[in-house]
């Protein structure tokens, strides 16, 4: 039995001894070979952090392809309806058709080539000639505000 505890005594602090030199030897392969590295260097691939403007475009094309979201007020300019566009333009030339009238019937026929002075409402139209063309000054009595309109000759 004391032979057992000796022999596994001594196994035992063999293997120690034995671990001891492993884990020694690796350390010293470990610090005895020279460390090799580069050096990092961090070049940022968005051009509006310094990177290449070249990659503007191709960083464009990519968020545009995973966005998902859409403007639901996008104007899409395939999306013609010509009856629509139609009813735009009818509707257009009938109003100009119909202030044209008005302001012959409350200004006169000739009142833009002649020129005066006139009421409409709160609204005051002086109109006279200058250097630079046609002037319309326009008065609102209710603000005191005043608007000039040049119209150059042609």
């Amino acid at each position: 039995m004391i032979l057992r505890f000796i022999s596994w005594f001594m196994l035992a602090h063999m293997r120690k001894r034995i671990l001891r030199i492993c884990i020694l030897f690796v350390f010293w392969v470990i610090s005895g070979s020279t460390a090799t590295g580069q050096d990092l260097v961090y070049r940022p691939v968005n051009p509006a952090f310094g990177g290449d403007a070249l990659n503007f475009s191709g960083l464009l094309n990519l968020a545009t392809a995973q966005n998902r979201f859409t403007d639901p007020n996008e104007f899409d300019p395939f999306d013609d309806d010509p009856i629509a566009e139609f009813t735009q333009s009818l509707q257009r030339q009938i109003l100009n058709v119909i202030s044209n009238q008005l302001i012959s019937d409350q200004l006169g026929e000739d009142f833009l080539l002649e020129g005066g002075t006139t009421q409409v409402g709160n609204f005051q139209v002086d109109i006279s000639e200058s250097l630079e063309g046609l002037s319309i000054l326009l008065t609102d009595f209710g603000t005191g505000g005043t608007t000039q309109l040049t119209v150059p000759f042609f």
